[in-house]
């Protein structure tokens, strides 16, 4: 939580960066002002779904739309930030929380592929008629339902 918060700092200052004097200079300035907007805006968004939990599904997305916002504001530092008078310590700034941030999206993004799979797994289990083999007590119960069969003869 930290990071996103330090990320938003960042793109508060060079925002603030962009619309003092570097506006004026060039359309390019205006374009990484947009993306540091849009940065601003998903982290927001990252940082109100920690007040309750997100799936890992939509982690996933979410951290995607970062990474990607991430890769055209690198590129952009690359090509118009000395134009538009970016600090190095936002740039650097901005690296290391992209760094992070894929490193999360990779996290979220195989908890969500695994998550899939599981539920696939269990769909096709529940159309075959399975679960566990022999279900709950190893005579053929019904887990779910909890019909089980009474053995017969003398106890």
């Amino acid at each position: 939580m930290r990071t996103i918060q330090t990320v938003g700092l960042a793109a508060v200052a060079i925002g603030m960066t962009l619309s003092t004097g570097a506006r004026a200079q060039s359309a390019a300035c205006l374009d990484g002002q947009k993306l540091m907007e849009q940065r601003g805006e998903l982290i927001k968004g990252l940082a109100s779904n920690g007040k309750k939990k997100m799936t890992p599904v939509q982690a996933c997305g979410k951290f995607n739309a970062l990474v990607a916002n991430g890769t055209k504001l690198l590129a952009w530092f690359e090509q118009n930030g000395s134009w538009c008078n970016v600090p190095d310590a936002i740039k650097t700034r901005v690296q290391d929380d992209h760094k992070q941030a894929q490193s999360v999206r990779g996290q979220a993004c195989t908890a969500a592929a695994k998550q899939r799979q599981m539920e696939a797994q269990a769909a096709r289990a529940a159309r075959q008629g399975g679960g566990m083999p022999g279900g709950f007590g190893g005579n053929g119960g019904d887990l779910v339902s909890g019909a089980m069969r009474v053995p017969q003869g003398a106890l």
